[in-house]
């Protein structure tokens, strides 16, 4: 969209954990290579916060982003200010449960005959 960039990180259904890294990774590479004025990192995830890191145990995902944040963006090309980006976090994150949007479908799905 002209005005909005989502990057939609789906986590299966059963359990899992994320790399250290990752959620920084796909937060920078939002940040710095779409321009839009809306920027949202979105997570499909098995269950509610807090998510589980490997090797570092379970995290609030503004916390795991900001964790990594600082080894990601020193190998990073050309990456804004890390203050702007640890700034950011908060505001750019959000999550929904895989369960919430099975219900939601089931819901639509009655809706529409």
């Amino acid at each position: 969209m002209p005005s909005a960039t989502v990057l939609i990180e789906a986590k299966r259904i059963r359990p899992g954990a994320f790399q250290h890294e990752q959620l920084a990774r796909e937060y920078l590479t939002l940040m710095r290579d779409h321009s839009t004025p809306c920027r949202l990192l979105l997570l499909v995830l098995p269950d509610p916060p807090p998510i589980r890191v490997l090797g570092a145990g379970r995290f609030d995902i503004a916390a795991a982003i900001r964790a990594a944040l600082p080894s990601v963006h020193a190998k990073a090309a050309d990456p804004p200010p890390l203050d702007d980006l640890l700034a950011g976090v908060d505001q750019t994150c959000a999550w929904i449960p895989w369960a919430e949007i099975g219900d939601v479908v089931a819901r639509q799905e009655q809706a529409f005959p």
